[in-house]
């Protein structure tokens, strides 16, 4: 899978937006969007810029670009995090560390 088809359906589908309505303000066809969304067609830059445009988020949103090894996601929120005092960056260290455990919880429980 390409890294756009899974934020295109999280984004769609949080916006509540219909393959169809997404189409037409893109001007492409619903089957387009839902190849894109199944890894099975590449689009272009202009339909990214298109799709982003009508969801309107950021072409970093869609497309998860590394640099260094990091996504555009992940380089803002070190960014961010770097901009913190101390004691923000300790709560932001233990909500991440108790969001993980949940997490890993959650797998082990799913076994």
């Amino acid at each position: 899978m390409n890294s756009i088809n899974e934020s295109l359906r999280s984004i769609r589908k949080s916006k509540k937006i219909s393959y169809q309505e997404l189409a037409d303000m893109c001007g492409v066809s619903k089957g387009y969007i839902y190849q894109i969304e199944k890894g099975k067609s590449d689009p272009t830059l202009s339909v990214i810029n298109k799709i982003a445009s009508s969801l309107d988020v950021s072409l970093s949103d869609l497309i998860d670009v590394k640099i260094d090894g990091l996504s555009v996601k992940e380089r803002r929120i070190i960014n961010i995090y770097r901009e913190l005092y101390k004691r923000e960056q300790n709560m932001a260290y233990r909500f991440i560390c108790v969001m993980n455990d949940v997490y890993n919880l959650e797998l082990k429980a799913d076994e």
